[in-house]
């Protein structure tokens, strides 16, 4: 897909793993939602932490960011 450009259904893409829940198009925005909703319960510092982790370690070797 990254290489061709070429769309894939929704059903494929979750069995590759690269969605975590596939939902009648009506749904999307209640699912979207409460998925987002998750987050509100979390310790804010925690989800700052994690998410400058991946934004960091995205660049970095494994090793590094492992360490990270």
């Amino acid at each position: 897909m990254v290489l061709t450009g070429e769309p894939i259904p929704a059903a494929e893409a979750y069995q590759f793993g690269l969605l975590n829940k596939v939902v009648p198009q009506e749904d999307l925005m209640d699912e979207a939602k409460a998925f987002a909703r998750r987050f509100n319960n979390l310790p804010l510092l925690a989800v700052q932490i994690g998410k400058a982790i991946m934004d960091t370690g995205i660049n970095m070797s494994l090793k590094d960011a492992l360490e990270l």
